[in-house]
């Protein structure tokens, strides 16, 4: 695939030749790609390129999961409205026992920042 670049007034590629335009229902643009901007889940680092992204996969030994391979069977809902209007399973999140050891923080046990938007 060739690599083009504006001129100013058109599309060239590196020898300085136009971008060749073919005869279509619309008007061929070239596609720009975003990079990527998060938080790492694995290392809790900045992710900023996508370079970065393939070398972290690649140290971690990860991959990307295409929606494709999951398996309808390995789908469910936490919400009832959204599993029956999806005619999918509902499965809701499990509630902790008062006898798990949670227990509700006074503000005072809570950490400065957070202590400040509660005000």
């Amino acid at each position: 695939m060739s690599r083009y670049r504006w001129n100013g007034e058109r599309f060239v590629d590196r020898d300085g030749l136009p971008m060749a335009v073919p005869v279509l229902d619309f008007v061929p643009m070239p596609y720009v790609v975003r990079d990527v901007s998060y938080k790492s889940p694995l290392s809790g680092k900045e992710i900023t390129s996508r370079a970065q992204r393939r070398e972290e996969m690649k140290v971690y030994q990860v991959r990307e999961v295409d929606p494709s391979e999951r398996k309808a069977k390995d789908i469910f809902y936490h919400n009832k409205k959204y599993a029956e209007a999806a005619g999918r399973d509902w499965k809701p999140r499990a509630k902790p026992a008062a006898d798990d050891g949670y227990q509700r923080l006074s503000r005072d046990d809570l950490p400065a920042r957070l202590r400040k938007k509660l005000v």
